[in-house]
């Protein structure tokens, strides 16, 4: 009989202008996704992570200006996927896009609307997202307008953007993410999709991916997308554009700044109530 695997669940209540932050933290320590339930931040970790993650928590804490505060509860089987359940609703996120659990049977959409069946497992990234939303809409728009043969997928999470742009007609994807988990879910929603064989899947960062495509998503963090700049810009092609999210608002200037001294020009930004995206050319 197989053992029933056991998690640390770890609720957090933080000031808004801290859970930015606070996301990155609980990701880089080992959270597959990170859930929003309400004011709070819930994760999932292994018994071996705890004790790293609570000396996080409390070198964080110490740092605020409002303190934080968070509390454990042990849980047994896949709890993850229940509270990805409870908040995971089917959803049209753009013109050609719809997303459906996968657990669940979608409704009727138009003609021409793709629907996206989606498990998260324990990675982020399930449609419903700000910042999500505002990539499937910038790249259902540009490949509508202007259809590649290629796209980079950077911090994929679920894959759901990967599968996204597959399912509209690109025909090789790279996903790419450092987390293990991300990678296996992704590998799952492309073969749930239908499209394995136009999605090749890494684990590992950037200097895993040679060459350059017509085509670059990035929905991750602020600091990470400042400090991935010149790597990341090298990723494009020239004449190809690149979508990047998991921005406030109050950061996009500060963005395309930075982006700006690597080359490239802003085409168009767009916000979704804190969060923003901006769609950028390589010329």
């Amino acid at each position: 009989m197989s053992k029933v695997p056991v998690w640390w669940k770890v609720t957090v209540q933080a000031a808004p202008g801290d859970r930015e932050l606070l996301d990155l933290l609980l990701a880089e320590n080992g959270a597959g996704g990170v859930i929003e339930q309400g004011e709070a931040r819930v994760a999932y970790f292994a018994p071996e992570a705890q004790a790293g993650v609570e000396e996080v928590l409390t070198t964080f804490a110490a740092d605020r200006e409002q303190t934080p505060t968070w509390h454990w509860e042990r849980e047994e089987g896949e709890p993850w996927r229940d509270a990805w359940k409870e908040h995971f609703r089917p959803a049209l996120l753009s013109p050609r896009l719809a997303v459906c659990p996968s657990w669940c049977e979608p409704p009727e959409y138009a003609a021409g609307v793709e629907v996206l069946r989606l498990d998260p497992g324990r990675a982020f990234g399930t449609g419903t997202h700000e910042t999500t939303r505002l990539c499937l809409g910038l790249l259902d728009r540009r490949l509508a307008a202007m259809p590649v043969q290629s796209c980079l997928d950077v911090g994929c999470g679920s894959g759901i953007l990967s599968v996204a742009v597959a399912r509209l007609g690109v025909p090789r994807v790279v996903a790419l993410d450092i987390d293990p988990q991300a990678a296996a879910a992704t590998r799952e929603n492309a073969a749930r999709n239908g499209v394995e064989n136009r999605v090749a899947v890494l684990c590992g960062d950037l200097r895993a991916v040679a060459g350059s495509f017509p085509l670059v998503v990035a929905n991750i963090l602020y600091q990470i997308l400042l400090g991935l700049a010149p790597i990341l810009t090298a990723r494009v092609a020239p004449g190809g554009v690149l979508v990047l999210s998991g921005l406030l608002e109050a950061e996009l200037g500060s963005a395309a700044r930075v982006y700006g001294v690597q080359g490239l020009t802003e085409l168009a930004r767009k916000v979704d109530g804190e969060w923003g995206a901006l769609l950028l050319h390589r010329p």
